[in-house]
């Protein structure tokens, strides 16, 4: 009787994290839809940082 117990311990030890694994990468692998973006913005595009129209001098950190 004890054998069983214990055998069926470690099968839950084992399979508890496997499962959860498993489904981590199945909601990860699951296709979502793509965003919905307002008119006028074309997919792929953003809007360029204030610091890439500036000079290429680095800043004075002193």
């Amino acid at each position: 009787m004890d054998l069983v117990h214990s055998t069926g311990f470690w099968v839950v030890i084992i399979l508890g994290p496997l499962g959860t694994v498993l489904g981590i990468f199945a909601r990860l692998l699951k296709k979502e839809p793509p965003p919905v973006l307002p008119p006028g913005v074309a997919p792929g595009t953003t809007r360029p940082s204030p610091r890439d129209e500036s000079t290429d001098t680095p800043p004075d950190n002193t």
